[in-house]
């Protein structure tokens, strides 16, 4: 998978307490019990570490793989704007 998607699931397990055995790319935040508190508070984790925030328009229904590609189209923006 991507980078984008390694740090989800990092921040996922490390920060959150998820098994990562039981997560997937297909897997949806909802399928993960993550609830709206969980969710801002990884979306304020990797605002920290790639200065964009990202989950303005996840919900529940989103998969991992479709937030790792997100997090890469968006940090890949904020990065030729910078430029």
């Amino acid at each position: 998978m991507s980078e984008a998607y390694d740090l989800l699931v990092d921040r996922l397990t490390n920060q959150l307490g998820l098994d990562r055995d039981e997560i997937g790319p297909d897997m949806t935040f909802e399928e993960l019990r993550l609830d709206s508190f969980a969710m801002v508070e990884l979306g304020l984790m990797l605002h920290e570490e790639l200065g964009v925030f990202l989950f303005e328009e996840f919900d529940p229904q989103t998969t991992l793989a479709q937030a790792a590609e997100r997090m890469s189209h968006t940090t890949n923006e904020s990065a030729q704007e910078q430029q």
